[in-house]
C-alpha cells in the first residue's frame, strides 16, 4: 500500500500538488536513545519496563508477545525513554552478512495495556518519534528500506558488530513526501489492517496460552 501510494508510478520530477522531494529526517521531531537498566531491583533501579530487542521486532510487527525482557531503570529516565503511541523503533547493532540492520516495530502495533508494563527500547536500538500526522508513513518507509536491503550501504562495523548509520539514513535518504492530508488518508487506511494484526496477534497469545494449559492437563 505505500509503495502503491507513494513510490510506484510517482513521477519525481511532476510531484501531485502540495508534495515534495525530500529526507526522512524531514518528518522526525527526534531520535531517542535506549536503556539496558538492570535485570532485577537494584538501589536508585527501581522501575519495571519491558525493552525492546531487534529480536524482539518481528513478534511486534505481528502483535505477538514474543521474549521482551523484563529490566528496571531509573524513574528519572522513564520520562525521556517511554515509548509513545506513534513511536518507531530501529534496530541500530546487529544484522549478519545477509541480514541488514534496521528491523523496526511501530508503538501504533501494540497496546500498553495489553502487555501490562512501560516500555523502552534496548541501547542497541533507537527510538525515532516522527511528526504528525507522518507516523504511518516513515514506519512504512523503514519497512520499505529495510525490504529492499538498502540499510546494508548504512553500516559500518566495530569490533565485528555492524551499526546502522541512523543519522545517515534520515539525512541522506531521499523521497515524496505527501501533504498531511494525504498521510492521514494513508494511515486511515493502515489503521483498519492494524486493527486486525492487534486481534489476530491477541488471539494467538490467547490460543497459545491455552494450548500450554491443556497439554499440563493431559499430561496429569
Amino acid at each position: 500500500l505505500y509503495r502503491k501510494t507513494f513510490v510506484d508510478n510517482i513521477d519525481k520530477e511532476n510531484l501531485p500538488e502540495g508534495w515534495r522531494m525530500g529526507t526522512l529526517g524531514e518528518v522526525v521531531e527526534q531520535t531517542i536513545g535506549g536503556d539496558w537498566g538492570k535485570e532485577q531491583p537494584e538501589g536508585n533501579y527501581t522501575h519495571k519496563v519491558l525493552c525492546i530487542r531487534g529480536a524482539d521486532t518481528p513478534s511486534l510487527k505481528i502483535c505477538r508477545n514474543g521474549q521482551i525482557p523484563i529490566r528496571y531503570i531509573l524513574p528519572k529516565k522513564l520520562q525521556n525513554r517511554k515509548l509513545l503511541q506513534g513511536d518507531v523503533v530501529v534496530e541500530i547493532s546487529g544484522g549478519t552478512p545477509t541480514q541488514s540492520t534496521g528491523r523496526s516495530a511501530q508503538m501504533n502495533r501494540i497496546a500498553d495495556s495489553y502487555y501490562g508494563c512501560d516500555l523502552i527500547c534496548s541501547n542497541f536500538c533507537r527510538v525515532i518519534r516522527p511528526i504528525k500526522p507522518y507516523e504511518d508513513f516513515l514506519y512504512a518507509a523503514f519497512t520499505d528500506l529495510y525490504r529492499r536491503e538498502i540499510f546494508f550501504k548504512y553500516e559500518n562495523s566495530s569490533n565485528g558488530i555492524k551499526n546502522l548509520n541512523l543519522d545517515a539514513v534520515l539525512s541522506e535518504e531521499l523521497m515524496s513526501i505527501p501533504t498531511t492530508e494525504k498521510a492521514l488518508e494513508f494511515t486511515d487506511k493502515i489503521t483498519v489492517i492494524n486493527k486486525n494484526v492487534i486481534f489476530i496477534g491477541q488471539e494467538h497469545d490467547k490460543l497459545t496460552e491455552l494450548q500450554s494449559l491443556l497439554l499440563a492437563k493431559m499430561g496429569q
